[in-house]
């Protein structure tokens, strides 16, 4: 299947202040070609001032060493102390090089790493649980202002368990990737012996929205069960109104909120991929293990350790494969 991994993009995106500014304004407003008439319509009423330029030499030295950098966002209802930040990344990651948090904006860190290794996999894997929070990692780009970004998504793991055997297979999974968001790829191996537990996908998912908390899936002998999602790394996961960020006993929306939200997502899912809703009023909508980890307290902080050599990277990858195989994998019969 085409489009199994997506590009990656930003995380983040200019705050909407700034994206209406853009369009009031094309660009820049060209004062220095443009006569005292003009100028007077502009002001004082616009936004007005001196336009200055930086030197291109300065700006490639400064780049130098941003490249090294990453943008986190800490997805929390807290913030983190630059220091108490500082000391679980020194805890818990064990990689080449150093990593050192530059400054913090609010929600936003900026992480320097020494070694480029370890920041191409600690972006690309991610991501990280500290203490429980959620630790969501970009590359830094050129020209980005970080006061006012927007965290869109954010790309997870995710188990799918209660799956049939014959049911496990990769077509089926990225259905339900589609369906969950943006579908990025599946970890799948076929070779024997293998995961016969539970399917896991990656998939790009609104932060900002609830999460999906499972599946029914209509078997062909007309029975119905529940395929449970259990996403990877989250513990901070609301069982009252299913966001990111908090746990139930932080929760501050009201039932009739969480009510219409779950309505509102039900609606724009049965439009888009045309599909029924069934129900279980026996069993509550959101539970604990809808976290993969929940009962794993040394899971609140995601351990990296660097590894034997894995696609020249130092670091072990999860498998993956193209699941352009329509037949079970069948094992040698003796």
């Amino acid at each position: 299947m085409d489009g199994n991994i997506q590009e990656r993009e930003f995380g983040w995106t200019q705050s909407s202040k700034s994206e209406a500014s853009a369009e009031e304004y094309d660009g820049d407003l060209d004062m220095e070609n443009s006569s005292d008439e003009e100028l007077e319509l502009h002001a004082p009423l616009a936004r007005h001032g001196p336009v200055v330029r930086a030197n291109p030499e300065d700006l490639a030295l400064q780049r130098e060493y941003w490249n090294m950098c990453a943008i986190v966002f800490l997805l929390d209802y807290k913030k983190f102390s630059i220091r108490h930040l500082q000391h679980l990344i020194n805890s818990a990651w064990k990689i080449r090089g150093n990593v050192m948090v530059v400054g913090r904006e609010s929600y936003n860190y900026i992480l320097h790493f020494d070694v480029l290794d370890d920041l191409t996999y600690i972006c690309e894997e991610g991501p990280w649980a500290v203490e429980g929070a959620l630790l969501v990692l970009e590359r830094w780009r050129p020209n980005l202002v970080i006061m006012g970004l927007q965290l869109n998504f954010v790309s997870l793991w995710i188990q799918l368990h209660g799956l049939p055997l014959e049911y496990q297979y990769p077509e089926l999974s990225m259905q339900m990737g589609h369906i969950i968001g943006l579908f990025e790829r599946i970890d799948w191996d076929a070779n024997l012996p293998r995961n016969i537990r539970f399917m896991c996908i990656r998939v790009r998912v609104d932060p900002w929205l609830p999460l999906l908390a499972g599946f029914m899936l209509r078997l062909d002998n007309g029975d119905t069960i529940w395929v449970q999602c259990r996403y990877e790394r989250l513990h901070k996961l609301c069982t009252k109104c299913g966001l990111i960020g908090h746990i139930k006993a932080q929760c501050t929306y009201l039932m009739e909120d969480v009510e219409e939200i779950l309505h509102r997502q039900r609606q724009r899912i049965q439009n888009q991929f045309h599909v029924q809703y069934g129900y279980d009023p026996m069993e509550p909508h959101y539970i604990n293990e809808i976290k993969a980890f929940y009962n794993i307290p040394q899971r609140r902080n995601t351990q990296v350790r660097f590894g034997p050599l894995a696609r020249d990277t130092g670091y072990r990858q999860r498998q993956f494969q193209h699941p352009n195989h329509k037949q079970p994998y069948k094992p040698e019969t003796i």
